[in-house]
């Protein structure tokens, strides 16, 4: 017991710059903190691009001091962060920033889901989703949005200002995304009770796994 109260105090000190410390304790502080802004950029690199690194680090300081990793593993690190922009004041003006930074959170989620062979071909059979496939419905350009920053594109021009779903999945060694259709959206959240007739592009998006194979 006194061994976990101490660890509490300590990390509770390290986490709050105005508590008092040695001053030899700021070192393990920036170092701490700057790891976890580190590790949110890395997470969320279609919000960084977005708002500048400057003001991303600013942010991501804040959220770091208020919510402390809680597992070793930084690539989980960060999940409430689209929650924290939806009333982080300085972001009142993006009203997109939580949505991108959803879709960034679904990439990750993706790329570290259980590996899982894919349907390939869809024969009427019942479907279930894929272990890696994630999506998501906004009613604004997030999809859009996202892409174009995930993908290092340019975000200049004119960007239509509509509802946009999006599928973010790995059938294969990589993650890949592509922009949903309201029916495709609606079918892969079960609230569809029909098959929309674009159910082949969703096999070929690897939205599905392969009901068909069996462990041993």
């Amino acid at each position: 017991m006194m061994l976990a109260r101490f660890q509490d105090r300590f990390v509770r000190t390290l986490l709050a710059p105005e508590l008092p410390a040695p001053p030899a304790f700021a070192v393990y502080r920036n170092t701490v903190i700057n790891g976890c802004i580190d590790a949110l950029q890395a997470n969320y690199p279609a919000v960084a691009r977005l708002v500048g690194e400057e003001w991303f680090r600013a942010a991501a300081s804040v959220y770091a001091r208020r919510h402390p990793p809680r597992l070793p593993m930084l690539t989980e690190y960060g999940g409430g962060f689209p929650a924290f922009l939806d009333s982080f004041p300085p972001a009142a003006e993006l009203p997109y920033l939580s949505a991108v930074a959803r879709l960034d959170r679904l990439w990750t989620e993706a790329h570290t889901a259980p590996d899982e062979p894919s349907l390939e071909r869809w024969n009427g059979l019942p479907v279930r989703p894929h272990a890696a496939a994630r999506w998501a419905w906004f009613p604004l350009p997030a999809y859009t949005i996202w892409s174009r920053n995930r993908e290092a594109r340019s975000v200049r021009g004119d960007i239509e200002w509509r509802a946009e779903g999006a599928l973010i999945t790995r059938p294969r060694d990589a993650v890949q995304w592509v922009e949903l259709e309201a029916a495709e959206y609606a079918f892969l959240d079960g609230i569809a009770s029909d098959v929309p007739p674009s159910v082949t592009r969703l096999v070929e998006a690897g939205a599905f796994a392969d009901s068909t194979i069996t462990e041993d």
